[in-house]
């Protein structure tokens, strides 16, 4: 399309300001424009369309006559020139751009590689991170863990049975965190709840069992 739309002005140019003879009294040849500017801008197949082009346009009803004294091969060759010049022009130059742009094709492919490894490299950091941080308050609750069990059980080496039940407390509070629980406590034939952890005032758990009950026999 830009080389058409080229050609149209060229031709209005010769038609309104020039001689009639599409710029062949020029050396270089105008048309060598938009020649060159497709060849290195887009590549060999455009570059090969607008020299196909211009030849055309500039011979097309426009064939020079040959001289009197001009044998047939000095007339093809004064004829067609520039044609071949713009075609050879075309190949040589759209085959550099093309070079270029499957160099820069090259490059953005290999860009774009390395901008997913990183971003792979950059996820798995992150994962790794999140492990690690995960993995050292682990480490810190089972250190303050075991200290807690280890302080709850020497409270239960205490003789007095108040400080036994506060120790199993501690101890049971320690190791299992639970929301609510209960110590219960043989009493003869009787299971009774010696310690009550986080029961609210309207919780209505069992606080005996008889030796009938399938609890006290398990």
């Amino acid at each position: 399309a830009e080389t058409l739309a080229f050609l149209a002005v060229a031709l209005a140019a010769d038609f309104w300001f020039g001689s009639g003879q599409r710029f062949t009294e020029f050396s270089p040849h105008p048309f060598w424009i938009i020649v060159l500017l497709a060849s290195v801008h887009y590549g060999t197949n455009e570059g090969l369309a607008a020299a196909a082009l211009c030849a055309v346009v500039l011979l097309a009803g426009n064939m020079p006559e040959q001289g009197f004294d001009e044998d047939r091969s000095a007339w093809l060759l004064r004829v067609t020139a520039d044609p071949v010049l713009w075609i050879l022009a075309s190949l040589v130059l759209g085959e550099i751009r093309s070079a270029h742009q499957r160099r820069h094709d090259s490059v953005r492919r290999d860009l774009a590689q390395a901008r997913r490894e990183l971003a792979a490299i950059t996820e798995a950091y992150q994962s790794l991170t999140e492990v690690k941080n995960g993995l050292e308050v682990r480490v810190a609750a089972q250190l303050q863990t075991v200290q807690a069990v280890y302080r709850a059980s020497r409270s239960i080496e205490r003789q007095d049975i108040g400080e036994v039940l506060v120790g199993i407390v501690d101890l049971v509070r320690a190791v299992l965190a639970p929301r609510k629980f209960s110590v219960f406590l043989l009493n003869g034939s009787v299971l009774e709840a010696g310690a009550n952890e986080g029961w609210r005032p309207d919780d209505r758990f069992t606080r005996d069992f008889e030796a009938s009950s399938p609890l006290f026999q398990a």
